[in-house]
């Protein structure tokens, strides 16, 4: 029986993939899972001090080892609020992977740099019927289509796949700090409705001074990565459409 050769095309996509995929995803998980994750570990910190709450730490008489359960405690409480935040927040805003090509009312685009764009896909999509899935796709508001150029660009040119993940990364990072900093304020503002606003003889004079300074910081956070998470959510489909448009020779 004569051996079957293996294609190129498909060894060399193989071999890509393996690149893009080692390095960018370790620091995708830094910067989307233990950032958040380590914040949220020292807001806790930070409240138990400033509040007065119990707080044991470190856990173990390592060094070491606390730095382990800090790191794992990090990344586990990163992915949750990586879940969290897809579940209440990602879709809130606009959807720009959409908006971006569909929408008249962006300008972000030319209408001539939209048709030829739309044009370029549904040709690479041809062997998926790309310009009815295109027409679908504006027709029910879907972004199929975004998903499918994405994972062809992180195949075939690793150089593209480190920015673009890392542009991924940075719009869960931010998305999970709106949550993570709303809760704390949520928090903080529980606390001083609990401690000052039990009796009708508090007032705003009896707060002090660093507490109200906290709140205000807290809910400036959470609003200033509720609009980074905006822009972030943007750029990153600007990046795969524009880096898309050019592999294919504008």
């Amino acid at each position: 029986m004569a051996e079957t050769k293996a294609d190129p095309g498909a060894e060399s996509i193989i071999k890509s993939a393996n690149q893009t995929a080692i390095i960018p995803d370790f620091f995708h998980d830094i910067i989307a899972y233990l950032i958040p994750g380590f914040t949220v570990l020292i807001l806790v910190l930070f409240d138990s001090i400033v509040y007065g709450f119990k707080l044991e730490f470190p856990f173990t008489n390592s060094v070491y080892l606390d730095f382990f359960i800090f790191l794992i405690a990090s990344y586990i409480i990163g992915r949750f609020f990586e879940a969290l935040g897809y579940s209440f927040i990602h879709k809130r805003g606009g959807n720009p992977k959409y908006s971006l090509l569909f929408d008249d009312k962006s300008n972000f685009y030319t209408g001539i740099f939209k048709e030829n764009l739309i044009n370029k896909i549904s040709d690479h999509l041809e062997e998926q019927e790309g310009a009815k899935l295109i027409d679908e796709c504006k027709k029910k508001q879907k972004d199929d289509y975004f998903n499918i150029i994405q994972f062809y660009l992180r195949e075939r040119f690793p150089s593209v796949a480190y920015y673009e993940k890392k542009q991924n990364a940075v719009k869960v990072s931010s998305r999970s700090l709106t949550l993570i900093f709303g809760i704390n304020f949520l928090f903080i503002a529980y606390y001083l409705i609990s401690n000052y606003f039990t009796n009708n003889t508090a007032t705003l004079g009896t707060i002090p001074i660093y507490i109200i300074l906290i709140l205000v910081f807290q809910g400036l956070a959470a609003i200033f990565y509720y609009l980074r998470f905006q822009t972030d959510k943007r750029y990153h489909a600007m990046y795969v459409f524009e880096t898309f448009i050019a592999t294919k020779n504008f």
